[in-house]
């Protein structure tokens, strides 16, 4: 592969991974201030800016990040026996899912009553309903405060089920003598990557719709929808995330990145990601929902481009600072909902108007905060940072 590597890594899609979680972190601090984020734990003045905003992040986001977790599963696996490999997701995946939702859950619920002065319930008190709940094995969609929720774990569980998906179909090749995908096979052409993203649009599309109309009888209807506790997702955005994880696996197969760039260039793409976006918002705006899927469909893989495009011609270098972001990335992800909504409610009575002062701050503090935390303790002492943590949880059951 011509692109620049170290220590068997590609190192523009390290770099895009952390760019893409601070992202994260940042439309997460501006859910504060959305009109179409009342749930969130801290809903303060609003803004249709941050509706905006919300809206362009939340569409490619998640699927840039399944697409790097795709991009690696072959690579990952074929070091790996079966149970290994499974047994160091359930270490990387799983456990990380079970001990956040458990000790982070009620935090965010707890802060969501106090800050709209509902002192009912204590911090245990929330505890208590949200494991109930989760013992329950409820299986429906989320529609308040009190339902088990993954929060923003989400993502590693639903990338935990992928995987799965991903070992069975391995295991399937094996029983049908069929070849395994374990080294790339040939080199891509430009066309051959535009026609894969193109058929991977179209079906995403299709299948979101069939899946609207098969549960909500076509109905325009988005909601959170919990599986007997264990499996999180939102009915418009599977199809699109499962989709992204596999074309990653095909990406890898194909050597996608033995080019000196992806298909077309920056501004190409960045022109078409422009234009698929204003057709978005028309199409909402025109309540043509059913080309509205399609249209966010096609601008999803557009800046997918676009992001591959730029991080490979300015980011696929290795240096002290940008290594440590990539090897922290994750951690990061893992504890920064405690510090964004932490820090909104710190600020909720505070610089009354001022809500881009306040998504600044707790923006710019929750990666710094967050990335310090991670590279100084829970990287380097994962056991201990978790019975840091255990003792804080157990201090807020008994005081707050």
């Amino acid at each position: 592969m011509k692109q620049q590597t170290a220590n068997n890594r590609v190192l523009f899609l390290d770099n895009l991974r952390w760019v893409i979680i601070f992202l994260v972190i940042t439309l997460h601090a501006g859910c504060a201030y959305s009109f179409y984020t009342t749930y969130w734990a801290v809903n303060d003045a609003n803004s249709r800016f941050f509706d905006i905003l919300l809206g362009i992040l939340l569409l490619f986001e998640m699927p840039i990040l399944f697409f790097i977790s795709g991009y690696f599963a072959i690579p990952s696996f074929s070091s790996k026996t079966t149970s290994a490999f499974i047994k160091r997701k359930l270490h990387r995946l799983a456990l990380p899912w079970l001990i956040g939702v458990i000790l982070l859950g009620p935090v965010k619920a707890h802060v969501y009553s106090y800050s709209r002065n509902d002192h009912s319930l204590s911090f245990l008190d929330h505890f208590k309903v949200l494991m109930i709940n989760a013992l329950s094995l409820q299986t429906a969609p989320l529609e308040t405060i009190d339902q088990f929720n993954h929060w923003h774990l989400w993502y590693i569980s639903l990338l935990f089920y992928f995987f799965l998906v991903f070992v069975a179909v391995v295991k399937l090749k094996r029983f049908l003598n069929l070849s395994l995908p374990f080294k790339p096979k040939g080199v891509a052409s430009d066309k051959e990557i535009l026609l894969i993203l193109f058929l991977a649009a179209t079906s995403a599309s299709l299948l979101t719709l069939a899946a609207r109309f098969w549960i909500f009888d076509g109905e325009v209807r988005d909601p959170w929808f919990v599986i007997v506790t264990i499996f999180q997702f939102k009915t418009s955005n599977l199809v699109l995330h499962f989709t992204c994880f596999w074309v990653g696996v095909y990406a890898y197969q194909r050597n996608w990145f033995s080019h000196e760039k992806p298909p077309g260039n920056i501004m190409i793409w960045s022109i078409t990601s422009i234009l698929l976006l204003a057709g978005m918002i028309g199409t909402l705006v025109l309540k043509l929902y059913t080309l509205s899927v399609f249209v966010q469909n096609f601008a999803c893989f557009a800046i997918i481009l676009f992001f591959l495009s730029f991080t490979k011609k300015t980011m696929n270098k290795s240096n002290r600072l940008a290594d440590s972001l990539a090897d922290n990335s994750y951690n990061t992800y893992l504890v920064h909902m405690v510090f964004i909504i932490t820090i909104q409610l710190a600020l909720f009575k505070l610089l009354a108007g001022y809500i881009f002062v306040k998504f600044f701050i707790v923006a710019v503090l929750t990666i710094v905060i967050s990335y310090l935390i991670s590279r100084f303790a829970l990287t380097p002492h994962p056991r201990l940072s978790v019975a840091g943590l255990s003792s804080f949880f157990i201090v807020l059951c008994l005081i707050v």
